[in-house]
């Protein structure tokens, strides 16, 4: 009986910088967009101030010149004592210095607003090619892709999540690791970069960095169906059967048509002796996917774990006819069969699975 799927973030349309729109930002990025904003933000507020005082300061003289009775005639302002004016006033020297020192301190070319959009463009399609190659799993056309969308555009985060996926899918899994965390420091609040991370530590059996990832994706995502189901898969390859029931049922409602995520649902309650609980999930398998013969083989389990040999041997007899000799002897080789190993129609079905040794020549007919 085994557990089925490691599950990863499969590649969606491309999420980078478009022309016009939000791009992902390393922290200088985002410290120099800042920095501009209080640029603008000041020089906004002086514009507004050098606006009151125009309006204030004619008034201002005219009580200057008033005899007292209220009724005093308005000063007369030239034209070009109010240009001065809005020459002197409009920036003071502060506003100026903090300018300045924005201006020293971010990138020049981002507080002028001067990104280059045709950069932009290219990269997200280099990084359209790249999500379409990995769509039809031609990984060496999509590696190809994301690296082009990563050298037009190297801190182009979702470029960077897509090289480690293409790692996992090509069994690469250090380059994957490298990949991914480099990733996650560029975006260290990415449930999907965590997921994948730890898709490759558990690959590489370290369940220990691998649940650690697992949970913090679920703190910044707690609704992150892939998280669920590789939490899942962790508890029950370390026999904790509770733990990996409680993952699978929170990811259910969003996969309730996934046949493997149903399977590991009922090996967890097969492994908590919860057997009629377990035959409902493999029976709901069975009804939608008879091919799917593991689902056959895993009700016999329940079946022997309850000491009914009759109605194991019928569901193995069953489940026999949608496999290859080869899978049928895989099969039949769980432990959880030895039971039954002795009985007589198990024995039949294991000798059909060996084949006759051609008599040579010469010998007896």
């Amino acid at each position: 009986m085994e557990e089925k799927n490691i599950y990863q973030q499969a590649p969606t349309e491309p999420e980078g910088p478009e022309p016009g729109y939000s791009v992902d930002l390393t922290m200088a990025e985002a410290r120099r967009r800042t920095i501009r904003s209080i640029v603008l933000f000041v020089l906004g507020g002086a514009l507004i101030l050098g606006a009151v005082i125009m309006l204030i300061l004619p008034g201002e003289k005219e009580r200057d010149a008033s005899d007292g009775s209220g009724a005093g005639m308005a000063a007369e302002t030239s034209p070009e004592s109010v240009k001065e004016k809005e020459r002197t006033d409009l920036l003071s020297p502060e506003l100026e210095a903090m300018a300045r020192s924005a201006m020293e301190e971010g990138d020049q070319a981002i507080v002028r607003g001067t990104v280059n959009p045709q950069q932009v463009a290219e990269a997200l399609g280099a990084l359209r090619l790249a999500r379409q190659y990995a769509a039809s799993k031609d990984w060496a056309r999509a590696e190809e892709h994301a690296r082009d969308a990563l050298r037009i555009y190297p801190s182009m985060n979702a470029a960077l999540r897509l090289l480690g996926f293409i790692h996992l899918q090509r069994g690469q899994f250090d380059q994957a690791i490298v990949v991914l965390e480099q990733a996650q420091l560029g975006d260290p609040f990415n449930a999907e970069t965590f997921n994948n991370l730890a898709t490759a530590y558990l690959q590489r059996r370290d369940m220990e960095k691998a649940e650690e990832l697992l949970l913090a994706s679920l703190q910044i995502q707690p609704d992150y169906t892939l998280s669920y189901l590789n939490l899942g898969l962790l508890y029950l390859a370390k026999g904790e059967y509770q733990l990996a029931l409680n993952q699978f049922e929170q990811a259910l409602p969003n996969v309730a048509n996934d046949d493997n995520v149903r399977n590991n649902i009922g090996v967890a309650l097969l492994r908590l002796g919860r057997y009629a609980e377990a035959r409902d999930h493999f029976q709901i398998i069975v009804n939608r996917n008879p091919g799917m013969a593991a689902a056959y083989f895993n009700i016999a389990i329940t079946y022997v774990l309850e000491g009914d040999e009759k109605k194991a041997m019928e569901w193995i007899e069953d489940g026999g006819q949608y496999c290859s000799p080869s899978m049928l002897r895989q099969l039949l080789e769980d432990t959880d069969f030895d039971p039954i190993r002795q009985n007589e129609r198990f024995q039949y079905v294991l000798r059909q699975l060996t084949p006759r040794v051609p008599a040579g020549p010469g010998s007896a007919k």
